[in-house]
């Protein structure tokens, strides 16, 4: 995964709560690997997607290789794998290398739960 992309957050066991768990805004973690092609394949799409969203959700990606621990405790069973944290509760996943408006769906759910806390719109 690329280092030098400023959009994503990387993070690691030694940081993922306070990095995730700890931020006041919603976080879309993608649990990757280098060797994985699939991973790679929904970089591109998720590096878009954080573009599109930054001003209300943070992205970061943890490699489940040098960072086991968490994927194990959420889980994980196969790559690449995204969840949706909010409070530092799961609100959402998916698994695979899901086609742009499914990921793009995970990214829709952070603004409602953004939102939600936000203002008092009972018509969602």
């Amino acid at each position: 995964m690329a280092d030098d992309d400023a959009t994503l957050i990387d993070v690691s066991d030694a940081t993922f709560e306070t990095d995730i768990l700890d931020r006041s805004r919603p976080v879309v973690v993608a649990f990757v690997a280098d060797w994985c092609g699939p991973c790679r394949a929904v970089d591109s799409t998720l590096t878009q997607l954080a573009d599109m969203y930054a001003e209300h959700v943070d992205v970061a990606r943890i490699d489940v290789d040098r960072s086991p621990r968490t994927p194990s405790n959420y889980g994980v069973t196969s790559i690449p794998s995204l969840m949706l944290f909010v409070g530092g509760e799961v609100a959402g996943r998916v698994a695979g290398a899901a086609p742009q408006p499914e990921l793009q769906q995970l990214f829709e759910r952070a603004l409602f739960y953004g939102d939600d806390t936000e203002t008092s719109d009972s018509s969602r």
